[in-house]
């Protein structure tokens, strides 16, 4: 009716005046939008309803408003075509257009309906000076009808009004987004001189494009066509994804290759994103909704490319905002590729300054620990060294040590012995000699195949050191934190640098290796033991090293270019003639010589000497070392009358043992003799005389054996001040005109010594004091315990140990050098013929010998003489001697009676049966077994020589032990107990009876013996 018509015209021309209105009170397009869909709401349902533009000329069509219960779809079209579709439809005919249920349908069968099918649609061009420049549409997909004619008309009056204030609204937006878009030109022009470097840049860069359009994920790529890399110069990102830097970049595998490839600005939404990365040419952002880049270019090449992206909105950008990046790329790619270029200037700048450092540090630093620190400083003004290492490898020892390391996380750098190449990131940079720029994926890679030795690091840097083709060592960089903390850039700043590194570390190494060789040589001159002099071509001493001047008493100073005054006059034509021979056969010579001091000692010297070569292999002097071997040749000489002493003491053995025989049978037959004197009373006297005589010669037998070293005959732990003390007593009773003096050790520790032997050797060294004070005079006798230490033995030829020193001093007439030299030597003597035997001191030397002393003799002319004798100490307690029964010990046993000697055979079975024992012989070994079996049950007693043909007493010994353990056996010989017979002894052996011995001896020996004492 005619009032609804009026109040339907009066909303009509309100919605007008509100769309006019819009153009002032929003702020932007957006608003303006939703300004125009709430009017239009008051006249008609505006349910499902969109704004498109288009824009005829590019052919694009864009939503930038819609509001649809069913269809999410409003993609922005790229290369709209018309005919394919109602809004196509609308801008072709240029009018409004309404379409029914079955018209619908009809499209949709020829593919002219874009999404979800509704059952009425109407849409109406918004036409500014004759030109389309959108549609504004209404669908409903529940109600056929919702719409008519007359709404097409309603809708039409408004178009034009609508048209109009999108126009407006867009022309204001556009002219101030062109002055923003200038702003942001400008400010990125100036910030190339602004900002101190290309990180400062970029984020300038992304702060100006921050007010124009959305850069809430943006970044910044820089790419390298001819080297094939990309890297990630700049990049924020709300969904963290890894921007690492490409070395084999593949333009065809990624959005930012396209970029590159096409040479103009891109704008993908989700569709074609989804599309892409079903192909694999999304590359880490995958989850983007929504992406546009533009390409940076400068004198028509591409530097890199500028994009901005959203994981969440779709629609954040338009063909606007793409325009916009598109309008700011020149600028920036000028602007980036300014900064590089100024940066690319201080860092060559910076570079050079560090190669000149470097280089100068091989002169001014100490040692090669100072060179890798400067290394370390210079570097870290042209690069991040916070993780920094140094390792030097060795190819052919297949060595690998760490000089040089600063690390916060890492403390690992041990050397490694046995260094594979194949192991380690390290080694890989080794065996590949080139640099090596790892990122957080492929080390990664490498730790699961137990590749990394220590903690992770997010990127890992390493460059050869190589000098002469062959590689020295690696420098390596990494990061725990930032995994982007490196680009290649960086690895070519350093691959630049480490040939001068190299370099510098190898002339560093070869200086400290000369150093060190040099003190090592000065520290082996300096610490020989002999006195070395080196000499020029001239003879004239060039260097004495301390040994000389210790041994010789010059110093170099004191000759100040003289030569060496110590060649005695007989040596100097041996000295000219070997110089001649050294300089012609070029070889080293040795020879034996003498030498004096400076203060005029003769010394025997064994002089090494060789050449030493000039640059030119011509001869600059010689080496000549000079090893005092006076001391030596004394002992040499000692040794000499040692092994003459000793083939002498040899014989003496002998000697004593085949007397010693002989003996046996006359003191033998003589306690025969006795038991039966009393039948013969006119013998006694003459049979006295014979034992008396048997006896002395007895005793020096035992001389003969002490001289011979022969052994001991019964070892004890002994006081030595018990049997000084007692032997001192007897001799000063015997010889009154002597004075004896004692002064004993407090707590002297025993001595393990034969006591008769050690008596023996007390007295005779008496009597030698007596002999040489035949006027009288005093003995000193002292004794303590002493050590003695490595410096005491090359001093004194005393081995080192501890001992109980035994000092014999006497005042009388002394001996002079010849006398004291020859004292021990066996039958030598200062007395008259026929007043001694020689065998004093001789047997003195050879007791102290056999029980593992030593002794010495400190003599002067008329001044006296000092023995000092040193035996080992022991730490056993001293025995109580018992009082044995001296008279004949009979018995009734069954003896076994062992010795080849038929004079021993004799006179002992008969001395055995006149004690009241049954006798069994046996010639040898073999006889004394083949007896024993048979008789072992009333044989009670085996008294078996030692020394026999074939089979000697110990092996005889260990055959009947195998047949009877508990056999008892008493052993005999002519030597003494020392070696085999002790040995005997400490396999079970029951006594040990000295031939000779009188009937007395063999019975007390056969009693102990049958006692197992």
């Amino acid at each position: 009716d005619k009032v609804a018509l009026l109040k339907h015209a009066e909303e009509i021309n309100e919605t007008l005046f509100e769309i006019s209105n819009a153009i002032n009170t929003t702020l932007n397009l957006d608003e303006l939008y939703r300004s125009i869909h709430e009017s239009l709401a008051r006249i008609i349902d505006v349910t499902n309803f969109f704004i498109a533009m288009v824009d005829t000329e590019k052919r694009t069509l864009r939503f930038p408003y819609h509001v649809d219960t069913t269809d999410d779809q409003f993609f922005p079209i790229t290369d709209f075509d018309t005919g394919s579709s109602l809004t196509g439809l609308v801008v072709l005919q240029r009018k409004p257009v309404l379409v029914e249920e079955k018209a619908l349908k009809d499209r949709e069968a020829k593919g002219g309906v874009w999404g979800p099918l509704p059952l009425i649609w109407m849409g109406i061009p918004l036409i500014v000076k004759e030109t389309v420049i959108g549609v504004m549409a209404l669908q409903s997909y529940t109600d056929p009808h919702l719409y008519d004619h007359h709404d097409l008309q309603v809708l039409t009056a408004v178009s034009h009004q609508i048209a109009i204030a999108i126009d407006r609204k867009q022309t204001e937006e556009a002219r101030k987004k062109s002055e923003e878009t200038n702003r942001i030109l400008f400010e990125i022009s100036n910030a190339v001189n602004t900002t101190e470097n290309l990180s400062e840049l970029y984020e300038s860069i992304h702060r100006s494009l921050g007010r124009v359009i959305d850069v809430t994920n943006f970044y910044i790529s820089i790419v390298d066509t001819e080297k094939r890399t990309l890297q990630f110069a700049y990049h924020v990102d709300t969904m963290g994804e890894d921007f690492h830097t490409k070395t084999d970049f593949d333009y065809h595998l990624s959005l930012t290759g396209l970029i590159v490839s096409k040479r103009k600005p891109i704008l993908l939404r989700k569709k074609e994103l989804e599309a892409w990365a079903t192909k694999g040419g999304v590359k880490g952002l995958g989850r983007s909704v929504i992406w546009m880049g533009s390409p940076l270019i400068v004198k028509d090449k591409v530097i890199g490319v500028m994009v901005a992206l959203s994981y969440v909105n779709p629609d954040l950008y338009d063909q606007n905002d793409l325009d916009i990046l598109s309008a700011v790329s020149e600028q920036v790619a000028i602007a980036v590729d300014r900064k590089q270029t100024e940066e690319a200037r201080k860092k060559s700048e910076e570079t050079n300054k560090t190669l000149f450092e470097i280089s100068n540090a091989v002169n001014t630093t100490l040692n090669l620990d100072e060179l890798y620190r400067s290394i370390h400083q210079s570097l870290a003004r042209i690069i991040d060294v916070t993780n920094f290492f140094i390792a030097i490898v060795n190819n052919e020892k297949r060595t690998l040590h760490f000089p040089y390391h600063v690390d916060i996380t890492d403390d690992y750098f041990d050397s490694i012995n046995d260094f594979d190449t194949g192991s380690t990131m390290t080694g890989m940079v080794v065996l590949q000699r080139k640099p090596i720029l790892m990122g957080k994926k492929a080390l990664k890679d490498r730790a699961a195949k137990g590749e990394i030795v220590g903690p992770l690091p997010l990127i890992w840097m390493g460059i050869p050191l190589i000098v002469k083709e062959t590689v020295i060592g690696v420098m390596a960089l990494q990061s725990y934190t930032d995994p982007h903390l490196y680009d290649h850039h960086d690895l070519q700043i350093l691959s630049a640098v480490s040939h001068q590194i190299a370099m510098a570390i190898d002339r560093k190494q070869s200086q400290d290796e000369l150093q060190h060789s040099e003190a090592r040589l000065k520290a082996i001159l300096e610490s020989s033991p002999d006195p070395i002099v080196v000499y020029d071509i001239q003879g004239y001493p060039q260097y004495l090293n301390p040994a000389f001047t210790q041994v010789f008493g010059w110093t170099l100073d004191e000759l100040d270019g003289k030569r060496i005054p110590y060649v005695p006059d007989d040596q100097k034509e041996q000295v000219k003639s070997v110089a001649g021979q050294l300089f012609s056969n070029l070889k080293p010579i040795r020879f034996e010589t003498q030498r004096l001091t400076k203060h005029g000692d003769l010394l025997d010297i064994l002089v090494s000497t060789g050449p030493i070569m000039d640059m030119d292999d011509k001869p600059a002097g010689n080496v000549v070392t000079l090893t005092d071997i006076t001391e030596r040749n004394r002992l040499t000489a000692q040794f000499h009358a040692a092994q003459k002493l000793e083939s002498i003491g040899t014989l003496a053995g002998g000697i004593a043992h085949d007397f010693n025989n002989l003996l046996t049978g006359i003191i033998g037959h003589v306690s025969l003799m006795k038991t039966e004197i009393g039948k013969q009373q006119y013998n006694k006297e003459h049979i006295k005389a014979i034992e008396s005589y048997a006896t002395d010669a007895s005793h020096l037998t035992k001389q003969l054996l002490g001289f011979a070293r022969g052994g001991k005959f019964e070892v004890k732990p002994t006081n030595i001040n018990d049997l000084i003390e007692k032997q001192s007593h007897m001799f000063g009773r015997t010889k009154k005109e002597i004075r004896i003096h004692c002064k004993y050790g407090k707590k002297v520790q025993s001595v393990e010594v034969d006591r008769s032997q050690i008596e023996q050797m007390i007295m005779n060294l008496y009597v030698n004091a007596w002999q040489a004070m035949p006027e009288g005079g005093d003995l000193y006798v002292q004794t303590d315990n002493i050590t003695i230490d490595d410096a005491g033995s090359q001093s004194s030829g005393i081995e080192p140990g501890e001992y109980v020193h035994i000092a014999v001093t006497d005042t009388g007439i002394g001996m002079d050098d010849s006398t004291r030299e020859r004292i021990f030597d066996p039958f030598f003597t200062t007395k008259e013929m026929g007043r001694g035997t020689g065998l004093g001191l001789a047997s003195v030397y050879g007791i102290i010998k056999n029980h593992g002393g030593f002794i010495t003799v400190h003599s002067q002319k008329d001044h006296g003489s000092t023995f000092n004798i040193y035996l080992p100490l022991s730490l056993k307690n001293v025995l109580k001697e018992r009082e044995t029964s001296v008279s004949l010990i009979r018995g009734s046993e069954t003896i076994l009676l062992v010795d080849d000697e038929s004079v021993i055979a004799d006179v002992g079975g008969k001395m055995l049966k006149r004690l009241g024992h049954q006798v069994i012989f046996a010639r040898d070994g073999k006889e004394a077994l083949d007896i024993y079996r048979k008789e072992k049950e009333r044989i009670d007693l085996v008294i078996l020589d030692m020394i026999m043909p074939e089979w000697d007493g110990g092996k005889t010994f260990d055959k009947l032990k195998e047949i009877n353990p508990d056999l008892k056996v008493l052993l005999s010989s002519g030597y003494s107990i020392n070696g085999q017979a002790q040995s005997i002894l400490d396999r079970g052996c029951k006594g040990f009876i000295q031939k000779p011995f009188s009937m007395n001896e063999l019975s007390q020996q056969i009693r102990k013996a049958l006692a197992g004492e």
